[in-house]
């Protein structure tokens, strides 16, 4: 969780107050998040994987 708030922390510093940012610049410090790899996931995206997942799941039906 840290880790997250660190990488929020790059667009949003400390101090300043989320509800004065609007809808679309959440939504592209959101999308930065989830397009960025992650060692922990091999070098994924954490979008990538979800789709992945969504792609298994969607096919077992």
């Amino acid at each position: 969780m840290e880790r997250y708030n660190r990488l929020i922390r790059r667009f949003i510093p400390k101090g300043k107050y989320i509800k004065d940012y609007d809808m679309v610049q959440i939504y592209d410090i959101e999308e930065w998040c989830n397009n960025l790899p992650r060692k922990i996931l091999a070098y994924h995206t954490p979008d990538e994987l979800y789709e992945r997942r969504l792609a298994c799941i969607y096919q077992i039906k």
